[in-house]
C-alpha cells in the first residue's frame, strides 16, 4: 500500500488540475455572460457626467433660470386676460388691435353709457342726448369743462383738420341746421355719440350719412371752459 501512494498522487494531480481549470471557465462564462448578455444591463446608457443616473428625454419646459422674467411674463397675462373682454370688444369696433387701447378711463366711460337711449334735454342713463354726452365725457375722463350745448361746444373749440384729429377731439355736424350734433373722436376714422337712432354708439366719418353731414373738428381750448 506505501508503494501506491507515490503513483496515486501522480495520478489525482492531473484530475484536480483539470477540475480547475473548468471551474474557471465556467466562471469566466458566466461573468461574460452578465456583463455583455443581460437585457437589463444593455438598455441602460450610463451620462456622461458619471453622476450614475440614466439619460432620460424631458419635456419641453420655460426655461426657468431666470425666475423672475418667468413671473413677470406670467403676471402681465394674468393682467391682460381681466382686461381682455372689454378691450376685445371695443378693438372689434373700432377695428383696431386691442394693444392700440390703452386708455382704460376712456373705454370704462364709454361702455357704461353704451346703449342709452338718445332723449333730448336728456342727462342719464334713461336717455342723454348728443351734448350731454361729449360734456360729461370730457368731465369725467380729460377733466376738461365744456359747455352744454353742441354750437357752443364748437365755439370753445380750435378748429383742426380732419387729417389731425386726436383721441378726445369734438367732431360736429349739421343734422337740422347749423351745428346740431356732436362727438368724441376717438381712432381710426370712428367716434362716439348719442345718436338718435342708436343711442350711445361707435359710428364712422366716412359713413355715407356722417359724411354729408360732418362741418369740421375741434381741440376745447383750455382745460376749465365755463359752463352756460
Amino acid at each position: 500500500m506505501k508503494l501506491l501512494k507515490p503513483y496515486m498522487a501522480i495520478l489525482v494531480l492531473p484530475v484536480f488540475l483539470f477540475s480547475c481549470s473548468a471551474q474557471k471557465k465556467a466562471a469566466g462564462t458566466s461573468a461574460s455572460h452578465r456583463t455583455n448578455g443581460s437585457p437589463f444591463i444593455e438598455n441602460i446608457s450610463v451620462s456622461s457626467s458619471g453622476s450614475g443616473k440614466s439619460k432620460q428625454s424631458e419635456p419641453n419646459l420655460p426655461d426657468l433660470k431666470d425666475n423672475y422674467s418667468y413671473q413677470v411674463e406670467i403676471g402681465n397675462m394674468a393682467n391682460i386676460e381681466q382686461s381682455l373682454p372689454k378691450q376685445f370688444k371695443y378693438a372689434i369696433l373700432l377695428d383696431v388691435d386691442v394693444e392700440e387701447l390703452n386708455n382704460q378711463d376712456l373705454l370704462d366711460y364709454i361702455d357704461s353709457w353704451w346703449g342709452t337711449p338718445y332723449r333730448y334735454g336728456g342727462n342719464s342713463t334713461d336717455g342723454i342726448d348728443c351734448s350731454a354726452f361729449t360734456q360729461g365725457l370730457l368731465s369725467a375722463v380729460y377733466n376738461i369743462e365744456i359747455p352744454r350745448i353742441a354750437r357752443e361746444q364748437k365755439k370753445h373749440c380750435v378748429s383742426i383738420k380732419s387729417a389731425r384729429l386726436q383721441t378726445g377731439d369734438l367732431v360736429f355736424f349739421n343734422t337740422r341746421g347749423g351745428v346740431s350734433h356732436v362727438g368724441i373722436y376717438l381712432c381710426n376714422n370712428k367716434f362716439v355719440h348719442a345718436s338718435t337712432s342708436n343711442g350711445v354708439t361707435i359710428s364712422d366719418l366716412d359713413d355715407q350719412y356722417w359724411s354729408r353731414k360732418y362741418v369740421g373738428a375741434g381741440r376745447p381750448k383750455g382745460e376749465a371752459v365755463a359752463k352756460d
